[in-house]
């Protein structure tokens, strides 16, 4: 067999070089713009690739970001007109390359796209530049707004989660914490360029992420009561009165909800008392959750501590 070439740099230069000029703006709005006569059954294949093929090029930060504000309403256009698990046949739902269904996929590419934006807006170089934390606070809104509705989709249909929803939240919030990117976010001038808004109001990433938590959770206790108005209409305010305590603190209380964030997983309830820490938080909820799923308070810092 022969030896593959490899690629000299000039020619690795070229195909960046041609891989960008795809993804130029104006490119990429022309291309939206043929797209739209074509039927689902065309057009939507050809989003999802685009867009996987978006998120393996090399881009500037901002340029990625603008891309992908012209790509979310197509985006989320194709959505609504998918048709959903219960009713659909499942040669037509489901994508047989990955085991989750069409919806779930064009999801998915849209918060990888979104996750590489804000891993490329949070690097030191783009510091202190105000069009790129305008078009980082745009990013992470959207990035929650795409993560959740992943994850209201299993619940409402009751299929199972892709590989890595759970996982890309928690790495999600730990990145924040780190980069110190947890401050509450409101719309910006980037968002000017949104037709759709995702959140049109201030943002605090770490509500956001336990609403997230308090939803799978809620989904592993008390099947169905996702379907609740009351969850619905109070959800953000429970959120913002939940906490997240360090398991070193909470040794020795007994049945606690714990986050376990080197694990693809939601939140469990793990009864008997907490013997050892875990990488990870312990998930207080707030008291109307609790009272919601049937369940009562958990020990609290106050519970049973040896002497």
């Amino acid at each position: 067999m022969a030896d593959r070439k490899t690629p000299t740099p000039l020619e690795r230069n070229l195909a960046r070089a041609e891989a960008q000029a795809e993804f130029e703006v104006r490119s990429v709005a022309a291309w939206l713009k043929d797209l739209r006569g074509q039927g689902l059954g065309l057009a939507l294949p050809a989003l999802i690739l685009k867009l996987d093929a978006l998120s393996k090029t090399d881009l500037h930060a901002l340029q990625r970001a603008e891309v992908l504000r012209l790509f979310k309403r197509p985006v989320l256009r194709a959505l609504a007109s998918l048709p959903k698990p219960i009713v659909a046949a499942s040669v037509v739902a489901k994508s047989a390359a990955c085991g989750v269904t069409l919806e779930q996929r064009l999801l998915l590419v849209m918060e990888s796209n979104f996750r590489h934006a804000l891993h490329d807006l949070a690097k030191v170089e783009h510091s202190g530049d105000a069009a790129c934390d305008d078009a980082r606070s745009w990013v992470i809104r959207n990035l929650f707004h795409f993560t959740e509705r992943q994850i209201r989709y299993g619940i409402d249909w009751k299929v199972t989660w892709p590989p890595g929803t759970w996982q890309a939240l928690h790495d999600l919030h730990i990145l924040l914490s780190t980069r110190e990117m947890l401050q509450v976010l409101v719309p910006t001038p980037f968002d000017a360029g949104d037709p759709d808004l995702a959140d049109e109001h201030r943002l605090d990433p770490t509500t956001a992420y336990k609403r997230l938590l308090l939803l799978g959770l809620a989904s592993q206790l008390k099947p169905g009561c996702c379907d609740d108005p009351a969850l619905a209409e109070r959800l953000e305010e429970w959120a913002a009165g939940s906490r997240l305590d360090e398991p070193e603190g909470r040794v020795w209380d007994v049945g606690v909800y714990v986050v376990e964030v080197a694990k693809d997983a939601p939140p469990k309830f793990r009864p008997g008392v907490l013997e050892d820490s875990f990488h990870g938080w312990v998930l207080e909820p707030a008291q109307g959750f609790l009272d919601l799923v049937g369940r009562g308070r958990t020990s609290g810092p106050s519970g049973f501590h040896p002497v």
